[in-house]
């Protein structure tokens, strides 16, 4: 049969077993196939064991293993496995015959199993728990959110050298305040030490949670790390030193590197040899001027397309510019750009200097700059705005949420940004609303702009055409969701909108009655042609048979006078 040809190739049956596995229903159908049929046996139960998200179904294939449910400190549920008798090999085979399916552990232990019965069914085996492991991640509970002796015990029985995709870790954003420091170092050491040898093949690599202070320099030894992500590990303090900057930077496929604190007081030695060949995307959690620059000048590739740093400390204006101006070296392929900072940089030294600077990335796709007090910024002119806007005109979202823009300056945004999503400014300044609105009337509106960010408008706005300002908004970003600053113009932005779509639907609807009207009158008028045809064709017909009677008759007659001539 036709279907059996199709289930017959391999590559189909998998592709139709992944289809079902999303849902619970599928993964029912999935299991009683592997019962109904050993040829779909193996493939199906592949698919089905390919991904868990957590181990107490791999738990409840030894049968040596019995569970008691307690409670922690919490009065949360939590289950404890113990061991009836050592574990021997005929325990191990229903672990062993499904556990070498599973692909994907994606594991968030939030202290539900007691996490010790791990490290002991360790303690049995010469062989990894899970040897076809691709993806392993798992995120301790934030009860003992700490990187210590007992997460690497749970975590190190699941590491084998298939693995692709590492992510590990502990919860701390709850309990970060008494988090304990961890005294004895050694195991987490020896761990990361002992990691990329144990995992070779590791091409991601994230790790997060509360840790003590160790030297990260040899994670440098992942020789096929692509990814590496460092943005949630606390406490702060994880910065860059000589010897972890240059292990990085020989590292030839890392791609994407998140999460670094670079400060040139900590790289005392700084290098000028080229470095990250590969790299793609650069995020900076905390970082000052110098050790920024000190990073980007080891960079070598070709390819950068987007560079963060998520909390620029206290520099000084010029080391600010010349890291600015190497950023530069870039403009031809970074497609986004987010700089942010709470320290109070001058904005007529650092900002606008910045700003100025940032105008040669044509490219840029998504912009975020966050510096200075917005009391210090000034207002930006229209023409300075279609200036922006000309240099930026591949924008998806722009976020500059310290400046200060007219009203004027939108008109630009909307004809020059066409792939414009989202913005955000501080201050919307209404000066002059009519004379904008008849730019705007000759302008298509913009409808991919969505997100409106205005955290105030105009001092002045007491004054201001607050109907004829709603006016231009909804009329240059009629789809658009205004948030920020509550006020006249953002109720009457919400009203005009409502108003518009009402008389939209009243125009839809007018016009579908219309049709419809039309559309019966027509059909009557059709019906009532069709029917004075019909009766016209019937008269005459009618009329023909008549005179072909009495042609008959007339006929006939004669013959019947002459008849009745004769016969007399």
């Amino acid at each position: 049969m036709a279907q059996e040809r199709v289930l017959a190739v391999s590559e189909l049956f998998h592709m139709i077993c992944g289809h079902l596995r999303p849902t619970a229903e599928g993964k029912q159908a999935l299991a009683r196939l592997a019962c109904c049929c050993r040829r779909f046996m193996d493939p199906a139960l592949d698919v089905l064991w390919s991904e868990l998200v957590h181990t107490r179904p791999l738990l409840d294939l030894i049968p040596s293993l019995t569970v008691t449910t307690g409670k922690t400190d919490f009065d949360d549920d939590v289950d404890t496995y113990t061991l009836l008798h050592p574990l021997g090999e005929e325990d191990w085979y229903r672990f062993d015959f499904y556990g070498s399916r599973v692909r994907n552990l994606l594991y968030d232990n939030h202290a539900d199993v007691d996490c010790k019965i791990y490290s002991q069914l360790a303690e049995y085996r010469l062989t990894p728990m899970l040897p076809n492991l691709r993806y392993l991640h798992w995120h301790h509970g934030p009860v003992d959110g700490i990187l210590d002796t007992r997460f690497v015990a749970e975590v190190t029985p699941f590491l084998t050298n298939s693995l692709k995709i590492i992510s590990v870790g502990t919860f701390y954003h709850e309990f970060l305040g008494w988090a304990l420091p961890v005294d004895d170092t050694h195991p987490l050491e020896v761990f990361l030490h002992m990691l990329p040898r144990r995992c070779p093949a590791t091409q991601e690599f994230v790790l997060f949670g509360t840790m003590p202070d160790i030297k990260l320099a040899c994670l440098g030894k992942f020789k096929h790390l692509r990814l590496l992500d460092l943005a949630a590990l606390c406490p702060e303090g994880r910065f860059v030193d000589d010897n972890m900057l240059n292990a990085l930077a020989d590292l030839m496929f890392l791609e994407h590197l998140y999460g670094l604190q670079v400060f040139g007081g900590q790289v005392t030695r700084p290098s000028s040899t080229p470095g990250f060949p590969s790299l793609l995307h650069l995020s900076l959690s905390r970082a000052d001027a110098s050790g920024s620059l000190i990073l980007l000048n080891r960079i070598s590739s070709k390819s950068l397309r987007s560079f963060e740093i998520d909390n620029l400390a206290a520099s000084t204006p010029e080391t600010i510019l010349a890291c600015m101006s190497r950023l530069g070296q870039f403009s031809e392929t970074i497609e986004e750009i987010d700089i942010r900072s709470t320290a109070p940089h001058s904005v007529t030294k650092v900002g606008l200097p910045c700003i100025e600077s940032l105008l040669m990335f044509h490219r840029l796709e998504i912009l975020t700059v966050d510096l200075g007090e917005h009391t210090k910024w000034p207002i930006f002119t229209p023409e300075y705005a279609d200036r922006i806007a000309c240099a930026w005109s591949r924008l998806k979202s722009l976020s500059m949420s310290q400046c200060h823009f007219p009203i004027q300056s939108f008109p630009a945004f909307a004809s020059r940004c066409s792939l414009l999503a989202s913005l955000c400014i501080h201050t919307l300044f209404i000066t002059d609303p009519l004379g904008t609105m008849d730019i705007t009337l000759s302008l298509t509106p913009h409808r991919r702009l969505r997100n409106v960010n205005i955290s105030s408008y105009s001092s002045i706005e007491e004054v201001g055409d607050y109907i004829t300002a709603a006016g231009v908004l909804d009329r240059l970003f009629p789809r658009m969701n205004l948030k920020g600053g509550m006020g006249p113009i953002f109720w009457r932005v919400n009203a005009l909108r409502d108003t518009r779509k009402a008389i939209t639907q009243g125009v839809k609807l007018f016009s579908q009655i219309t049709s419809e009207f039309t559309y019966h009158k027509l059909f009557r008028r059709l019906m009532s042609r069709v029917g004075s045809a019909k009766s016209f064709g019937t008269s005459g017909s009618i009329g023909n048979n008549q005179s072909s009677n009495a042609s008959s008759q007339n006929r006939i007659g004669p013959h019947r006078e002459g008849h009745g001539n004769g016969r007399s």
